[in-house]
């Protein structure tokens, strides 16, 4: 869990550093792979690829408001928030399994 938390860390930090979210999506492809190919329980695999194609979903739709615009910036923000949101569940979700 530890490592999955780190790798949605340098997400989180790969969204905050591209100033037009360029970058983000090769990374997360990259992460997708090397978290896969560590992984064992096919259900948590799952869920990692069900959280990929929702943050490149998230992407392409943040990139649609156009770089540079008070729309795409806000945009931005949210998906920061919601990667957030997710690294605090799996925070939590650790908690709970201890």
């Amino acid at each position: 869990m530890k490592d999955k938390k780190r790798q949605i860390r340098l997400i989180y930090e790969t969204i905050l550093r591209s100033p037009d979210l360029v970058m983000v999506k090769p990374r997360l492809k990259y992460q997708v792979a090397r978290m896969i190919s560590r992984e064992r329980n096919d259900y948590i695999k799952s869920r990692i690829i069900e959280f990929s194609n929702i943050l490149d979903r998230l992407i392409d739709e943040v990139r649609k408001k156009g770089v540079n615009s008070e729309e795409f910036e806000n945009a931005k923000e949210r998906l920061l928030n919601f990667v957030e949101a997710v690294i605090s569940y799996a925070r939590y979700y650790r908690v709970q399994e201890e």
